[in-house]
């Protein structure tokens, strides 16, 4: 349970910081728009054990870095943001296309004199590579060799529109933990 704290308020705080950083560089009103919204999304993942909870805190903690590297002009504190929203993916799949669109923005934005940064480019394909593949070495370490990255996101988003999966202790725990359950004993485990 206090990890689960932890990281709640870990999650808070870096929220709070990446929404610092927002007012630093749009004003006031974007940045308390952008915080209720988060808020409004994290408070239903907020204290459980699903991957959201540290997907979320990663991911926010990456956009923080890649909007203070901007707004500092500092290529390494955007590069950390890349790792670290790149680390963010690999705990909860999501949108994976935004990697190459921070790759070019990032090339586009730390050129310099020149057209693009190839150096920002190759260095952030480098490190986004070296994500993926540190995160294929624990899933063979920790889940064993035949195991694939991702394997069970099919199941499990499929398990959330009530379709029937094989094996009855997967499909009872989606029934009884689905977030469309409005009843309070099925909220959290």
């Amino acid at each position: 349970m206090s990890a689960l704290g932890i990281l709640t308020v870990n999650g808070d705080r870096i929220l709070y910081c990446l929404q610092g950083e927002i007012q630093k560089t749009h004003g006031t009103e974007p940045a308390i728009i952008f915080l209720i919204l988060m808020f409004l999304y994290f408070r239903h993942h907020s204290g459980t054990t699903l991957s959201e909870s540290l997907g979320v805190t990663v991911s926010l903690l990456g956009i923080a870095l890649l909007w203070q590297g901007k707004y500092i002009n500092k290529e390494r504190v955007a590069l950390l943001g890349l790792v670290l929203a790149t680390f963010a993916l690999n705990i909860r799949p999501g949108p994976m296309f935004v990697l190459p669109a921070f790759l070019l923005w990032g090339a586009w934005y730390f050129r310099g004199d020149k057209k693009y940064s190839i150096q920002f480019f190759i260095t952030g394909s480098a490190l986004i590579a070296s994500v993926f593949f540190i995160n294929n070495i624990m899933i063979s370490v920790l889940a064993g060799p035949n195991k694939v990255a991702f394997s069970n996101f099919s199941w499990a988003f499929m398990g959330w529109y009530r379709v029937e999966i094989p094996g009855p202790i997967f499909t009872k725990c989606i029934l009884k933990y689905s977030p469309w359950d409005t009843r309070a004993e099925s909220r959290h485990l």
